[in-house]
């Protein structure tokens, strides 16, 4: 252990190693130090709180003269001596002071979610929550939960106040047993979400679907009918009408399509089994396809100018007007259910909806082709089905297809 007195002069004269660290001790206060390294020269304070060796940075010497540093030190190696971590009291601090967007940031490292998923809730909290990113948490009352609890409820719906809510609760949980001491002290109060429990705020979920239900594809349709969105009822109408995955439908571009052969490729990169798949349209499809193109004929993607379309907003108020949970993968449910009503092989289903043939031997050996009329006649029968329940018909009582929302 190297000592000497630490004055000013002697501090100057200390040569900084090449490489690593070295700690020169002071000779008249005991556990008072400065490490040397090869870019800097910093006091230091060591003592033991509780028979644990405690070592606190005090400053940088160009920052802090030799004296200032002294009695600093003799203030941290008084408080260590009375049993005071001020280490933890540092991290208990920075602890206290973590904003929103930290803990969201810290929440998705710790998870091993899906891309889509981790996306999903940045996109939760940015839009529900964006002059909460930068506060801290300790910060967020729970009079001020309940307040934006109810303006998220009035201003989009019950569903959005709750998924947004759920999301902010698993991120604020997190981050208080994750700032917690190595005592397992919290250093964050209660999630103020509790507020939201006491006062029985939260929404009760509104009937659950799995898929349409036959007496319920007119209300739907008549929904994506007053739809303010341009393309959200077309976008929803192909997937019901495709059994799409959302992602399948949503990245869909133009190079995709080719309508004049009645044909749309899944591409391999796109599809959820990684298997490219060439699929035929049913006259209402090309139909919609065609409508898309006319809407926007100079944009690469069939439903956005970006990569990906976000219909969101769109399917919350979707839900409220049909007063029941329905999500998009119900569209897909539902095509498949229509699927197996009109007659389909099972090996043909399974096309159909590109599901991966790994564990099935046969198909995945004899049934390998790609050919999309041998789907044909099955699509169009589930688009017929569809246009029957929904009441699509045309003057003289034929069903037709959907000619524009």
């Amino acid at each position: 252990m190297t000592q000497t007195p630490l004055n000013a002069k002697t501090i100057s004269e200390l040569s900084n190693p090449g490489e690593g660290s070295k700690i020169v001790w002071d000779t008249a206060l005991r556990g008072f130090g400065i490490r040397l390294t090869k870019a800097s020269k910093t006091y230091i304070a060591e003592g033991r709180v509780l028979g644990r060796k405690r070592r606190v940075t005090l400053g940088r010497s160009d920052v802090l003269s030799v004296q200032e540093a002294r009695r600093e030190a003799k203030k941290v190696l008084g408080k260590m001596a009375s049993g005071i971590d001020i280490n933890a009291e540092k991290q208990e601090a920075r602890a206290r002071s973590i904003t929103l967007l930290e803990a969201l940031d810290e929440y998705l490292k710790s998870r091993d979610l899906k891309p889509a998923t981790a996306a999903e809730y940045r996109a939760r909290l940015k839009a529900n929550f964006p002059d909460w990113l930068a506060k801290e948490l300790k910060a967020i009352t729970p009079t001020a939960v309940v307040r934006r609890f109810d303006k998220l409820t009035k201003e989009h719906s019950p569903h959005v106040a709750n998924g947004a809510f759920r999301v902010f609760r698993a991120v604020y949980r997190y981050a208080r047993a994750y700032t917690a001491t190595d005592a397992g002290n919290y250093t964050l109060p209660e999630c103020p979400c509790q507020r939201l429990s006491d006062l029985k705020r939260w929404h009760k979920p509104s009937r659950r679907l799995d898929h349409l239900n036959d007496d319920q594809f007119p209300a739907f349709f008549e929904a994506l009918s007053q739809s303010h969105n341009p393309v959200f009822p077309d976008f929803m109408e192909l997937i019901l009408r495709t059994g799409l995955r959302r992602n399948e439908a949503a990245t869909l571009s133009w190079e995709d399509v080719n309508v004049k052969a009645g044909t749309f490729t899944i591409r391999a990169e796109i599809a959820k089994n990684g298997n490219e798949l060439v699929l035929p349209m049913s006259d209402q499809v090309r139909a919609l396809l065609r409508r898309r193109k006319e809407a926007a004929p100079g944009a690469e993607a069939v439903f956005a100018s970006a990569t990906r379309y976000d219909p969101r907003k769109s399917l919350a108020r979707l839900r409220e007007s049909l007063s029941c949970e329905i999500t998009i993968h119900d569209l897909r449910r539902t095509y498949a259910i229509q699927a197996e009503r009109a007659g389909t092989p099972y090996s043909l289903l399974k096309r159909m909806l590109n599901h991966s043939t790994a564990g099935d031997v046969t198909l995945a050996h004899y049934l390998t082709g790609n050919d999309p009329e041998t789907l044909r006649t099955y699509v169009q029968k589930v688009s017929d089905m569809i246009d029957k329940l929904a009441g699509i018909t045309t003057g003289n009582g034929k069903v037709a297809h959907l000619k524009s929302h």
